[in-house]
């Protein structure tokens, strides 16, 4: 229409140097686009798409179109960077879904309280009224790493009133499982 032929389809103002929406194309993100195509991608919904054929002002003023360009790249980014975090969302859940598979199909095996080597001993020690009791003791000089301590059978030692049957053997400590003397001794004394 003639009324809004100097008119910027997207601010209103009067416009001198005016680019058509329907024809001009325009570099972004390093390559070219029609402004009509950048024009519809910030677009909400709600309006009504663009039309040649409608009677409201088929061009643009420059100021728009850099405001209008930087609405498009930040469009771009948004849709890039979703994209992506999808991705990376998908494939966290595999992963999990992986790891649960691996735990659930693997058998629990169930270690012995007390090593084998020793039956023997625990065999001449063992009445029918005393329980079954071995203690370890931890020696610092065949201790390999902090993380591999070894564990010697101790065939002296009778557990205490509390039922403390493994020792530290750096300190005489009693505790009631491996794990907790292994772990008193790693951060206790270092090994």
């Amino acid at each position: 229409m003639e009324i809004f032929e100097s008119c910027c389809r997207t601010c209103g103002s009067e416009c001198l140097e005016a680019l058509n929406i329907f024809e001009e194309k325009v570099t972004v993100l390093n390559k070219q686009v029609t402004l009509l195509d950048i024009v519809a991608t910030c677009l909400p919904s709600s309006l009504p798409s663009l039309n040649e054929n409608d009677d409201y002002p088929k061009q643009i003023c420059r100021i728009c179109v850099k405001k209008v360009i930087l609405a498009y790249e930040f469009h771009d980014t948004w849709i890039t960077a979703h994209a992506e975090f999808n991705v990376a969302l998908k494939f966290e859940q595999r992963r999990k879904r992986s790891l649960a598979s691996r735990t659930q199909a693997k058998p629990k095996v169930d270690y012995p309280a007390y090593p084998t080597r020793g039956d023997a001993i625990e065999d001449a020690h063992q009445t029918d009224d005393s329980p079954n009791t071995v203690v370890f003791k931890i020696e610092p000089e065949t201790a390999p790493s902090s993380t591999d301590v070894a564990l010697e059978l101790l065939t002296d030692a009778t557990p205490t009133k509390d039922g403390t049957s493994i020792k530290c053997g750096f300190c005489e400590e009693r505790f009631h499982t491996t794990k907790a003397c292994r772990f008193h001794c790693r951060f206790v004394h270092g090994v």
